[in-house]
């Protein structure tokens, strides 16, 4: 990594998320400053009607870009826009545990090219708890989203 380039660019793709961005993105700064890691935090919204955007840069996004709806184009968007080589793509209704970081330079520290980390949903409906409960296991097929 460039002395420069922050230690981790994280990815949030957005659609109408005013009511989680704000917080997804303090919680981020502040396991950041727990975990002695610098984050560069991309919010890349595919056209909310509502304060997303806003509210995004008012909560400390590095960059708030626009890209056409799809999270494929959104994640791709934020992906060529980072500075850091190490890309951690997250929506914004999932919390990562506070240490997240630390486990991601563990990991690429130990050589590892990519991989997935357990998380938990804000407010989740049934079928969400249970995908979260089944990411703890070793398998590729219950690997998913973020």
């Amino acid at each position: 990594m460039s002395p420069t380039a922050p230690d981790i660019g994280i990815i949030v793709p957005t659609i109408d998320e005013a009511a989680r961005i704000g917080g997804l993105l303090r919680y981020l700064r502040w396991a950041a400053g727990i975990n002695n890691q610098s984050v560069e935090l991309i919010v890349v919204d595919g056209g909310s009607q509502d304060d997303t955007r806003d509210i995004a840069r008012a909560a400390g996004a590095d960059q708030v870009l626009s890209a056409s709806r799809g999270r494929a184009r959104q994640l791709n968007a934020g992906a060529a826009a980072a500075a850091s080589p190490v890309l951690y793509f997250l929506h914004a209704d999932a919390r990562p545990d506070p240490d997240f970081l630390s486990h991601i330079a563990a990991a690429i520290a130990g050589g590892l090219g990519c991989g997935c980390l357990r998380l938990r949903f804000v407010d989740p409906p049934a079928v969400l708890r249970f995908h979260s409960w089944l990411v703890r296991l070793r398998w590729l097929m219950v690997r998913f989203g973020d």
